[in-house]
């Protein structure tokens, strides 16, 4: 059974600030109220002071001035002008709670892509844009209701003051309609769990079609694939065209109820004589003026029942974060680090994706001695990667243990792991490059400068000679894709980089995957060289590497 989430759980997910502005709102609400009550009388005194009310039809509370005609005016300019500032605050508190709401969940999302252990991107860009913008669009509804709710109180209040009984009728009215207002937000939760849907189809559309854009071209599959992503598209449209005409219909009923409702009691009220007209007016005045927050209430509580979703998805994300996070597992820090050799110890891990049908990893023991070298072959979807995510703790085991091996102690993974990143060096399949120089791609991440001398023996051992030849050298542009570079020529880019770092463990994952096979040789003589001063870990499908191997893993395909 789900445990029920707690009012602090969900203050502490909206964040500090936001709960300040939302309490904020009702103080401000609350002085709206007061201020529409008094320009409601000080508007009966107006009338009064020109002669269009006699004095005894008035029903003027003794507080408010009413003898002086020029005080009475100053009172009503000045009553104005406090609600119309009063109003602009409303939209501005409004505003900027959205606002802070969606700077928060960014700013978590943003930790959580970049600091977690994995995020898929097209779950990242869902959530941080179509998740945080309706969040934080129900958050400013609810800011909305939080004032509007905190007025209309006053005002429902005012209202019985003068005349309980023509109130009480006119809210049995009004009840009516409230199986119309409460079908239209059943409707609009059945809108907004389509819209969702169809705008997540939509994204991971285009996001598939843009990482595979040329396989796209090739097999000239674009049009269909755009259509797809269009149609999803048209569809998410058509669903908010719903929810636009269910918040207009819900908008329009107190819009309509209330002139005609008000009409009725006026009329009623004066020819049964429940009221002076002076009070009428006030009365008058004072429910139409509840009528216009109704209005507001129910196009503020359509958005957020709209948003609620969105609002309960990041919600439980950031509740699994919270329990994920937990109480970090400490680990002594080693010393000294720098030059400390690490090794690995994996004993009976056990992992699986989801939805998998069978372990990507199970039972799997290995020990890597610090300062070897170990290769790992395997056909497709025999674990590979899979290995290396649990070793670099980007994954975490669901049975068994890894730890991580330094000067002949074994320490927990989790607590080694902000430590020891720093001392890898990492190849990948893809190369990884950034808009910039070769020089700006081979040293990022390294701090300050970095000797020419160290710069050249890494573009040296990599075989990264073609960069001499380049007209500006090291000072040659790249783009994010390195256009003009061969994909053999960007791998060797990416080794240098990792050598540079002068890593204590090398992680090349699929690293000669594109070198021809005389280049590919070069580079593992100078692995040889390296052998004893860190430790390799090298997963691929060729077979060169493995003449360096102290330790060759063949793991086996469990599909």
């Amino acid at each position: 059974m789900k445990k029920k989430s707690s009012f602090q759980e969900h203050l502490r997910f909206v964040g500090g600030r936001v709960a300040l502005m939302l309490a904020g709102g009702a103080a401000l609400g609350l002085i709206l109220g007061v201020v529409e009550i008094a320009f409601a009388y000080a508007l009966q005194a107006f009338l009064a002071t020109l002669g269009a009310l006699g004095s005894a039809a008035a029903s003027i509370p003794s507080w408010l001035p009413h003898d002086n005609r020029r005080i009475v005016i100053s009172i009503v300019a000045l009553l104005g002008v406090a609600r119309g500032v009063l109003q602009a605050l409303q939209v501005y508190i409004q505003n900027a709670t959205m606002e802070e709401s969606q700077l928060l969940q960014r700013s978590r999302i943003l930790r959580w892509a970049l600091h977690g252990d994995s995020a898929s991107s097209s779950h990242v860009t869902t959530m941080f844009n179509q998740r945080v913008v309706n969040t934080a669009s129900a958050l400013y509804s609810i800011q909305g209701l939080v004032v509007q709710f905190s007025t209309a109180a006053l005002l429902g209040v005012s209202l019985l003051v003068i005349s309980a009984p023509v109130t009480l009728a006119a809210a049995a009215a009004l009840l009516l309609f409230a199986p119309l207002l409460l079908w239209g937000d059943r409707r609009i939760k059945d809108v907004s769990a389509d819209a969702i849907a169809h705008w997540d189809k939509t994204n991971a559309h285009l996001l598939m079609s843009i990482r595979n854009l040329l396989l796209l071209q090739i097999c000239g599959m674009q049009d269909r694939e755009e259509a797809l992503a269009q149609g999803s598209l048209r569809s998410y449209v058509s669903k908010m065209y719903r929810f636009f005409a269910l918040v207009s219909l819900k908008v329009a009923v107190p819009q309509i109820a209330g002139p005609l409702l008000g009409c009725l009691i006026a009329v009623i009220s004066m020819r049964r004589g429940l009221m002076s007209p002076g009070a009428l007016i006030t009365y008058f005045y004072l429910f139409q003026r509840l009528m216009q927050t109704f209005t507001a209430v129910n196009q503020n509580a359509s958005s957020f029942v709209f948003g609620l979703p969105h609002y309960g998805e990041l919600f439980s994300w950031w509740n699994a974060q919270q329990a994920d996070d937990g109480a970090p597992v400490v680990a002594d820090e080693p010393a000294p680090l720098t030059q400390a050799r690490i090794g690995w110890r994996l004993k009976g891990v056990r992992f699986s994706y989801l939805r998998a049908a069978e372990p990507a990893v199970d039972k799997l023991d290995l020990s890597v001695d610090p300062g070897s070298t170990v290769v790992v072959t395997g056909p497709s979807g025999a674990g590979k990667s899979t290995l290396l995510g649990l070793m670099l703790g980007n994954l975490r085991p669901q049975l068994g243990s890894v730890s991580a091996i330094v000067d002949g102690k074994e320490l927990p993974l989790a607590g080694c792991r902000t430590w020891l990143l720093p001392r890898v060096g990492y190849v990948g399949p893809e190369s990884f490059l950034l808009e910039g120089t070769i020089l700006q791609n081979i040293t990022y991440g390294l701090p300050g400068s970095t000797p020419r001398a160290d710069i050249d023996a890494a573009l040296r051992q990599a075989e990264c000679q073609f960069v001499a030849s380049l007209p500006l050298g090291l000072e040659h542009p790249l783009t994010e894709q390195g256009q003009g570079l061969s994909a053999g020529q960007k791998q060797r880019l990416s080794l240098a980089r990792a050598l540079l770092r002068k890593p204590t463990i090398l992680i090349l994952d699929e690293a000669t995957s594109n070198l021809d096979m005389e280049t590919e040789a070069r580079l593992v003589d100078t692995l040889e060289g390296l052998k004893g001063s860190m430790t390799i870990i090298a997963v691929t499908h060729r077979r060169e590497l493995l003449r360096i191997a102290d330790k060759h893993l063949e793991l086996a395909s469990r599909r």
